[in-house]
This record gives C-alpha cells, sequence and structure tokens, in this order.
C-alpha cells in the first residue's frame, strides 16, 4: 500500500539555519582538510548576534601533533587592519582626528612625494580607503615574507622605520586616483598613535581591545602561548615578526560590535560611513563587484563578484589564510582564522566557506 507525502516546501530562510549552515560548513570543512587547503584553523558563524557554529579543527604544528583550541592564538596579518581602521574612526568620533584633513597636520616629518617629485596631500579618508598611493609592502621586505605573512601593522617598536622608509618612497599614483591594499594602514597607525602617548598598541587598547575586552587579542597576550608556524604548500615556516594576534572568539565580537551599529566602540553614522563605498567606480584588482569602504571591502554587484551574499556585504581575506564577512542584511557574520598560508590568493578557502554558509 503507497502512502502519498506531501513535501514540504523549501524556503530561503532553511538555508541559513543554524542546523543546515553547520551541516554545509562541516562537510566544506572536511574537504579543505583533505585539499591541504587547511592544516589548522578556528571558524565562528554568528546569526543574528548568536553564534551558531564553532569549530577548532587541525593541528597548529603536524610535527608536534598539537590541536587547535578555542584560545589558541594566529597572527592576524592584514586582518589585523581593521582594528586600526576601528580605532581611527573611534577618534572621528571624538572629533580629535578629521576623515578630509591633511595628516601633515598629525605627522609634519612625514613627506611622501608623488612620482614628480611634488608632496603630496593625504587625507585620513585616503589611508583608511586605500587609496593613497602606498605600496602593498616595504622595498625591504624579505621575499620569504612577502610570501605570507609581511601585512600586519607594525608594533611600536617598528612603526618609526616603517613610516620612515615609506616616507622615502615615491606614492604609486596620486592619492584619490586609484585603488590597491596597502600599508597605507601603517601610516594611519602613525596618526593614531600620536593620541595615546605615541603608541599604537595604547590607542587599540584605548578604543577596541578594552571595550570590548577582548582578552586573546594584542601584539602581546599574557598567559597563552604564541602561534605556530605558518604553512605555505605544507611546510612550516616561521614569520619574522608575529604581529597582531587574535583568536576567532575576539575577532568574531569585533564583527558583531561593528554589525550591532556599534555599541560602546562607535557612533552608528560612523559605522555606516565605514559601509559606504568610498572608491566610486574605482575597479578593486582581485574583487570583482566590490568597492571600498573605509576598512574592507563592500558588494555592490554580487553577479561580477560571483557571489551569494547580500548588496552591501562586508568582505576581507588575507594570505596569510584568514578571511571575515558580515551580511547587515541577513545578520550574518564569519570569521576564519589559519594557519595555512597562500589558500586565499585566489580566495579558496573563502570561497569555500562562504558558498557553505549560504547554501550554493
Amino acid at each position: 500500500m503507497s502512502v502519498n507525502v506531501p513535501l514540504r516546501t523549501v524556503y530561503a530562510y532553511d538555508l541559513l539555519s543554524a542546523g543546515a549552515i553547520g551541516c554545509r560548513v562541516d562537510a566544506a570543512i572536511e574537504s579543505a582538510l583533505r585539499s591541504g587547503h587547511l592544516i589548522g584553523g578556528q571558524i565562528r558563524v554568528a546569526l543574528d548576534g548568536e553564534v551558531i557554529y564553532r569549530r577548532d579543527v587541525g593541528v597548529l604544528d603536524p610535527a608536534h601533533g598539537t590541536p587547535v583550541a578555542a584560545d589558541s592564538l594566529f597572527r592576524l596579518s592584514c586582518l589585523s587592519r581593521l582594528l586600526v581602521s576601528v580605532a581611527a574612526m573611534a577618534l572621528v568620533g571624538e572629533g580629535r582626528l578629521s576623515l578630509d584633513e591633511d595628516i601633515h597636520r598629525w605627522l609634519p616629518d612625514f613627506t611622501p612625494l608623488l612620482a614628480d617629485g611634488s608632496l603630496a596631500v593625504i587625507t585620513v579618508r585616503q589611508l583608511l580607503s586605500h587609496c593613497a598611493g602606498f605600496p602593498r609592502r616595504l622595498p625591504t621586505a624579505a621575499v620569504a615574507a612577502e610570501a605570507y605573512q609581511d601585512a600586519s601593522v607594525a608594533d611600536d617598536t617598528q612603526l618609526p622605520d616603517t613610516l620612515r622608509q615609506l616616507g622615502m618612497a615615491s606614492l604609486r599614483y596620486r592619492p584619490g586616483s586609484a585603488w590597491g591594499h596597502s600599508m597605507a594602514s601603517d601610516v594611519l597607525a602613525g596618526v593614531i598613535a600620536q593620541f595615546a602617548g605615541g603608541s599604537l598598541e595604547a590607542a587599540l587598547q584605548r578604543y577596541v581591545i578594552g571595550p570590548l575586552q577582548l582578552r586573546s587579542t594584542g601584539y602581546v597576550v599574557a598567559n597563552q602561548p604564541g602561534p605556530g608556524p605558518v604553512f605555505v604548500k605544507g611546510q612550516p615556516v616561521h614569520p619574522l615578526k608575529d604581529g597582531i594576534l587574535s583568536c576567532a572568539d575576539d575577532y568574531l565580537l569585533l564583527l558583531e560590535a561593528l554589525r550591532q551599529d556599534g555599541g560602546v566602540l562607535l557612533p552608528k553614522v560612523l559605522i555606516g560611513e565605514m559601509a559606504a563605498i568610498q572608491t566610486g567606480d574605482l575597479q578593486l584588482q582581485g574583487w570583482p563587484g566590490r568597492g571600498f569602504g573605509l576598512g574592507f571591502t563592500v558588494l555592490r554587484d554580487p553577479l561580477a563578484a560571483d557571489s551569494p551574499e547580500s548588496i552591501g556585504t562586508w568582505r576581507l581575506h588575507s594570505a596569510g589564510g584568514h578571511s571575515w564577512f558580515v551580511d547587515p542584511l541577513k545578520r550574518l557574520s564569519g570569521v576564519a582564522l589559519t594557519n595555512t598560508a597562500g589558500n586565499t590568493t585566489d580566495s579558496a578557502l573563502a570561497r569555500l566557506l562562504r558558498n557553505a554558509v549560504y547554501g550554493v
């Protein structure tokens, strides 16, 4: 005897249920482990402010078999730039920093030149939107470091020399005329350090780390073991510098604080300014269909980006192996911190996780 069972209609929101997302992300992670796109990492996804997926996977170092744990630390690499951007916007909110004023006011000895030898006028907005013309890395960066990890913002001991080198180099283009992810964040770090006794670390503590009580974030994290090696094509490499350290739980707290209108961090209007595309019709190399706000990319054309995310979604990924996103419309956010560099040059791992979250 046959029984006719009506098929339930599958709605779009079923794809974004906690259970469905968890199953798909688990499958994506297993695939990434098999392919070598992931050796060890922390992955978190939040929906409407609630963490719906949390997984610590793989090992910090296969040679020692140390598993990744919830409190394992990772080098943020260029993801550290978001902390600097938030600190700068907090100073804007206090009225101590202006987005459209020449940074020469705060860094009088910092005098980068245009290709024709004339002095460049650079604003805080251009630093935040990476339209200031600075290079992607220092001319003196070691070849090995270029491949994976030299994008962390310099700490207090390194920052003076970093600014000196950037100040001596010619800009790649006139500020405001093009876009390129660059060391503009280090210059911005030099600006905000002026408001904290010359210390970038003190500024980040005051405006980001302290207000959110990020207990595993900083250039030095007390009572926690340091990060292991970074793996490039499966081989362990020990970076020349650690930069800012963090864990996925801390970074997700930062993302959610911004998604939920800032709270203790920033006024709502300033978060809106960060999420507004600042780059006009400029094409972002490596980011089709996206513009750049004040600290991250912003999705403008899902078809061009080949992305299931909502228009207005914020996203960054790093050659150091990390990625994060915030979809304000769907109230989704997520972060993956890994020790597996080079897998996001073509955004392979970031794309795999993104598609798993959205069910495509």
